[in-house]
């Protein structure tokens, strides 16, 4: 059996919504890369 080990760094996902449409974007987003 072959046994594969995936890593990737943790991501925290922040909603940014423009409720009056100033940018012309309804909803946008940014993430967080953590280290540890």
């Amino acid at each position: 059996m072959v046994k594969i080990r995936v890593t990737t760094p943790c991501r925290i996902h922040l909603s940014l919504i423009d409720e009056n449409g100033y940018t012309g974007r309804v909803d946008g987003g940014i993430g967080l890369m953590l280290d540890r």
